[in-house]
């Protein structure tokens, strides 16, 4: 048996050169497994489960497992950390709704005269609102994983976990 002595470097320790062939030699680093999952529990909290989505088609499926209104008031009261145009989007159809409830209602409910045309344009109201929804989570898990993929996130995923390399970058 022979014992083979080998110098281990943490990240901050190498020269730039080879920081950056570790950075491109572990680019998907943050990115094998499940990355996705801060964002679809960020929306469960408000009533939205994503379904499925693919980046590269730019395709998205979610489900509003209560009702819109319910959605809409859970994204404004919450405290719910969204985007801009999440919260644009929500207050326009909070606001759209009022208004047709305001055309078509009488104390809590709708005139009895105009059930269809109050359900045709709320279908329209709350087809807009989920399209919005929809295309402002596939945009956050585009940001999502773009930042996995940066940089600054593969080095601050090295330097967290306290990997170790050879002199050459190869890591131990």
């Amino acid at each position: 048996m022979r014992t083979i002595e080998i110098q281990a470097y943490q990240f901050d320790e190498l020269d730039k050169q080879t920081q950056q062939k570790i950075i491109k030699n572990h680019y998907d680093i943050n990115v094998h497994h499940d990355w996705w999952d801060l964002v679809y529990e960020e929306f469960k909290q408000v009533e939205i489960i994503i379904k499925g989505f693919d980046l590269y088609r730019r395709e998205i499926e979610i489900e509003i497992y209560s009702s819109y209104e319910e959605t809409a008031n859970l994204i404004m009261s919450y405290g719910f950390n969204t985007t801009e145009q999440i919260y644009i989007a929500t207050k326009k159809f909070l606001k759209d709704r009022n208004n047709l409830f305001k055309k078509y209602g009488e104390k809590d409910k709708i005139k009895e005269d105009f059930y269809n045309d109050y359900d045709n344009e709320i279908n329209a109201i709350e087809d807009v609102f989920h399209c919005s929804l929809q295309n402002e989570i596939l945009r956050q898990l585009n940001s999502e994983y773009d930042y996995y993929l940066s940089d600054e996130a593969i080095k601050e995923t090295i330097i967290v976990n306290e990997y170790e390399f050879k002199k050459d970058g190869e890591r131990l």
